[in-house]
């Protein structure tokens, strides 16, 4: 039963200033989208805050499973240049760390 977070930088020149920010799990259908800025939404076991003010999203997975491996993409308002994370879930304990993808 653990979790992770992990942070999206906005893309180089972009503020993500309009509706949607989406994250998708290896190019599928977005698994949460944001339409809220400076705020937390939550559908399942997923998370995302929206940091405008220091231009990030904030990915949450709680209850982390297996299945929750694999690549991650973080878009902007439907755009194709996307920031990616990779996860890997595995069943050992691990003490906690902070990394932020670039």
């Amino acid at each position: 039963d653990g979790w992770v977070d992990f942070i999206c930088k906005y893309p180089k020149n972009d503020n993500c200033q309009g509706d949607v920010v989406n994250v998708f799990e290896e190019s599928s259908q977005p698994i949460i989208q944001s339409t809220l800025k400076n705020m937390w939404q939550t559908e399942g076991r997923f998370s995302v805050y929206r940091d405008g003010e220091n231009r990030n999203l904030r990915v949450v997975i709680r209850q982390l499973q297996q299945e929750d491996s694999g690549d991650y993409e973080c878009k902007c308002d439907h755009k194709t240049e996307s920031e990616d994370v990779y996860l890997e879930v595995d069943d050992g304990c691990q003490t906690p760390f902070i990394q932020t993808g670039y």
